[in-house]
């Protein structure tokens, strides 16, 4: 299945209507965004067995372009359970202005899903609203940059949140993203070269799981409630075991979506899945929680029971000062270390802009984004 790619000029008309507009809260603002419509899957059932069922789908993805001459790379995006946001804006404009290629994608509006974690298994199991799922968008959108000439040379990787951040566990796993994309896209998937986790739950194993020799930065805070780091503490030498490579750091005194837009405060209506921990056996077809130790069948209505059991509700959530920049300086020295430019024609100051970024209106950003991403074509 191929990639279709859309240049959304509208973008540049919505600048004199938006910018002035206060963005309410969840809300992702493509003004000076480059909307680029890519073919990926939509797949329900359980893995190899006979619920196992792929459709196409088509989902949209937003490209910041850098804001500098030397270009370094590109990094996809995937949000958290919540669907797309303002803090997704705030991770591709900090890394365009770093000189990276960020490119978000909206996982969950294709497949119809508001906000996942109300009912994680309904939107799991019926709508597709899993990280096998949105592994298989970044599948998508990392092989519409590979296929593309303009980003050729360039390295990328994957940031995500919350859930979005259990996507780079998925993407590294050897061999199984690979054939799941051969199986819902019809080509063999290629691995990312680095993935950095914002606040990720380390709550999945498997028995047959083996890791690329990639690089993967996890980041948890201290007091997080639903993604504790205690568990990530616990299921980092066991990733490492299975050869995996990462680092994980430690937020003092932080909780869940500490670099998030919204006010810290105690939601009680979230599903929390922290005491949702297991070990997946597909040669004896069972998925064991670690708390209680009680197995179920490594099935679609297995997975539902283990998670209608596990499941818990409330968590705390937000940040202490709602503006961009907490943590950031992790995932981009990370990537500045693990994506470096391996063609010179990657840093080298190609750009024929007359104009400097920081001097030009949003305006002629936009015309600039449109016309590199066209190929330099007016």
């Amino acid at each position: 299945m191929g990639a279709i790619t859309k240049l959304v000029l509208s973008a540049a008309v919505a600048l004199t209507l938006s910018c002035a507009v206060v963005h309410a809260e969840g809300e992702f603002p493509t003004n000076g965004l480059t909307r680029v419509d890519v073919t990926s899957a939509v797949c329900n059932g359980w893995f190899r067995q006979a619920s196992w069922n792929c459709k196409p789908l088509t989902i949209q993805a937003y490209v910041a372009a850098p804001e500098v001459q030397n270009k370094k790379a590109v990094v996809i995006v995937s949000h958290g359970s919540e669907g797309m946001s303002v803090l997704q804006r705030w991770y591709i404009d900090h890394l365009a202005k770093q000189g990276y290629y960020g490119i978000a994608i909206n996982h969950w509006q294709p497949r119809g899903i508001g906000q996942a974690q109300f009912g994680y298994a309904a939107a799991s199991l019926g709508q597709g609203g899993n990280t096998m799922n949105m592994a298989l968008d970044v599948m998508a959108v990392a092989k519409w940059v590979r296929d593309d000439t303009r980003f050729k040379g360039y390295k990328i990787g994957h940031l995500g949140e919350s859930m979005g951040a259990a996507v780079g566990r998925e993407l590294n796993r050897e061999g199984f993203i690979a054939n799941l994309a051969a199986s819902a896209l019809g080509y063999v998937g290629q691995p990312l070269d680095a993935y950095a986790a914002m606040y990720m739950g380390c709550m999945e194993r498997s028995n047959r799981d083996r890791f690329l020799n990639k690089p993967m930065l996890l980041v948890n805070g201290t007091l997080d409630d639903e993604t504790t780091l205690e568990q990530c503490q616990k299921w980092l030498p066991w990733f490492k075991s299975r050869g995996g490579v990462a680092e994980l750091i430690a937020m003092p005194n932080e909780y869940h979506h500490f670099d998030s837009w919204y006010a810290m405060q105690y939601f009680g209506q979230p599903q929390n899945p922290r005491e949702c921990a297991n070990l997946v056996d597909p040669d004896k077809g069972t998925i064991t929680d670690d708390k209680t130790g009680n197995s179920y069948p490594a099935t679609t209505e297995g997975f539902a029971e283990h998670r209608k059991a596990c499941m818990k509700y409330g968590v705390t959530a937000g940040s202490r000062n709602q503006k961009p920049g907490n943590g950031f300086d992790l995932w981009t020295s990370f990537f500045d270390k693990h994506l470096p430019p391996s063609l010179p024609s990657a840093s080298a100051a190609t750009s024929t802009r007359s104009t400097e970024p920081s001097d030009m209106t949003h305006e002629q950003r936009t015309g600039e984004i449109l016309r590199e991403l066209a190929g330099g074509k007016k």
